[in-house]
C-alpha cells in the first residue's frame, strides 16, 4: 500500500495544490494525508479523480508492501 503523500509525489502534485482543489486548510490536508481514512468521501472521490488513482491504491495493500 503507497501512502497518498507517496502517490501524490508520484504524479509531481504539490500538496499546496490538492489542497487548493479540495478547497480545505493545509491543516485539513496534511490531516488527509497522515490518516487518510478520516477524509470525508467526496473529498476522497476528488482527490483520486485529481491525481488519476483508484481509492484501493491508498487503502489496499500491495504485494510489494
Amino acid at each position: 500500500m503507497k501512502r497518498l503523500e507517496e502517490l501524490r509525489k508520484d504524479r509531481g502534485v504539490t500538496k499546496a495544490a490538492v489542497q487548493r482543489m479540495l478547497g480545505v486548510s493545509r491543516p485539513t490536508y496534511d490531516r488527509y494525508e497522515l490518516y487518510p481514512g478520516e477524509m470525508r468521501a467526496k473529498d476522497l472521490d476528488l482527490v483520486c479523480d485529481f491525481l488519476h488513482i483508484e481509492k484501493s491504491d491508498i487503502f489496499l495493500a500491495t504485494e510489494e508492501s
